[in-house]
């Protein structure tokens, strides 16, 4: 899972904390489920940001499944509830 959160530049500290902290918490409820989470800032990674057809904004979340070559792109609301829907979707087969 990882997680492409706004430039610092174009947000503050307080949101990039609020975002950190929802990952955390998204990553604590899941424990146990086969999910690693990591964040990056967006624009570092253009090429995969690319990749991924991310250009609709950020934050953002892809979930990648290295053994089946599969990803999946959060479509939801980058909050607490879309985040835990879009796992429990991913974690019944719906990618």
């Amino acid at each position: 899972m990882i997680s492409f959160l706004p430039n610092i530049f174009g947000s503050s500290a307080k949101e990039r904390n609020d975002y950190i902290k929802l990952i955390k918490s998204a990553a604590k409820k899941q424990m146990g489920k086969p999910f690693k989470f990591l964040w990056v800032q967006a624009g570092d990674h253009s090429d995969i940001e690319k990749k991924f057809n991310l250009a609709f904004g950020f934050p953002a979340m892809v979930i990648i499944n290295k053994n089946k070559s599969l990803f999946s792109v959060l479509k939801g609301a980058f909050s607490k509830e879309g985040i835990s829907k879009f796992l429990d979707g991913i974690l019944i087969g719906k990618f």
